[in-house]
């Protein structure tokens, strides 16, 4: 019998190559133990560790309970460990090593050299450090080698301080981080969050100026009746939240592009159309940011004129050299977007009169 390819001979690529990303929701808290179950477990439920044989005492127990005790928190936790010979640099590798899907670093750990070796291991790793000290320096002006300066020289745009006069027993930047990672990138802030389990600090201005001007997260009660996060800075300057959506989109576009080139038939061509691709490629990245808050939407003026939320450039093959296209480089692509940002202070002003 004839074979029908003979009249249509059909070809189907597949171009549904999907690539993998980092979540940027997850945690691993590292801490000392002995437990069975691998250089880093998957924790749902802080009684896991109890039933492990954890002792409800010990400082790892602590934070990973805070990190579910939230109203609103992350549904895993995973635990790495430190063995007693490890530094934490050490062990924070060992842990990357055999697992490396995750984003957010805490450590059960107070002593400031642990803290310091973390906060440099963060930098270097693209993950994002979040601590807690009790240091009393950190709320006077006049102190300059309490760990939130230390970090502020170091211009650290991956650790976040917070301040806690109970931080040596209590874990506030992982209630924090717990709660802030139950929002996509882009969609929160992480100053105004109200935090459970944890204990709020009795401030003066005086204190709350000093450790705002650290870069230093506090958690304070106002008025009696309720407590939130200020600040909410890294300890470079920059917001948090900008931190976490800069990461993402980076690996949005990373991931969006590498699928276009991959999935493209035969190949991407290096010509207009094929560079539009790219560009294409980069605007949903973006449009996604749009919508997940992270990128302002288009906007008007006070003249009613529009007002870009982002703009992509893309070279015309036409201008590209002939070595990079031998080379088949695309050079030269490039974007620029508004961030959203978040209100965090109000000020209003008001007149009141007989007659407006």
């Amino acid at each position: 019998m004839a074979k029908i390819d003979r009249l249509v001979n059909v070809a189907i690529q597949l171009g549904t190559t999907a690539i993998a990303g980092k979540s940027f929701s997850d945690m691993l808290i590292l801490g000392k133990h002995k437990l069975s179950g691998g250089r880093v477990m998957i924790v749902t439920d802080a009684n896991e560790l109890l039933d492990m044989g954890l002792d409800s005492s010990d400082p790892l127990y602590k934070a990973v309970a805070t990190a579910f005790a939230q109203v609103s928190h992350i549904a895993q936790v995973y635990v790495g460990r430190q063995d007693d010979s490890e530094t934490v640099t050490d062990a924070l590798a060992a842990c990357s090593k055999e697992f490396n899907n995750w984003y957010g670093l805490a450590l059960s750990s107070r002593v400031k050299e642990d803290v310091l070796f973390a906060a440099m291991w963060a930098e270097a790793n693209s993950k994002l450090f979040v601590t807690a000290s009790s240091d009393e320096g950190i709320v006077k002006a006049s102190v300059s080698n309490d760990l939130a300066s230390q970090c502020k020289t170091s211009n650290y745009y991956r650790t976040a301080v917070m301040y806690s006069h109970k931080a040596d027993e209590e874990y506030p930047e992982i209630a924090m981080m717990s709660h802030c990672f139950t929002f996509y990138p882009g969609a929160e802030t992480w100053n105004l969050k109200k935090l459970s389990a944890v204990s709020h600090s009795p401030l003066s201005e005086t204190e709350f100026n000093a450790a705002k001007t650290k870069n230093v997260t506090t958690f304070e009660n106002f008025n009696d009746s309720f407590s939130i996060t200020q600040v909410g800075k890294v300890a470079g300057g920059e917001w948090i939240d900008v931190i976490r959506f800069r990461d993402w989109l980076l690996q949005e576009i990373q991931i969006n592009v590498t699928s276009a080139m991959i999935n493209s038939y035969g190949k991407l061509p290096y010509t207009d159309a094929g560079i539009e691709v790219v560009g294409q490629a980069i605007r949903q990245a973006l449009d996604l940011g749009v919508r997940r808050g992270g990128i302002a939407p288009v906007e008007l003026d006070e003249n009613n004129k529009e007002v870009s939320n982002y703009i992509v450039t893309l070279p015309k093959a036409s201008s590209v050299s002939d070595n990079n296209k031998a080379q088949r480089i695309l050079q030269d692509v490039k974007f620029s977007a508004r961030l959203a940002g978040a209100i965090n202070i109000t000020e209003i002003k008001g007149n009141l009169a007989y007659s407006l």
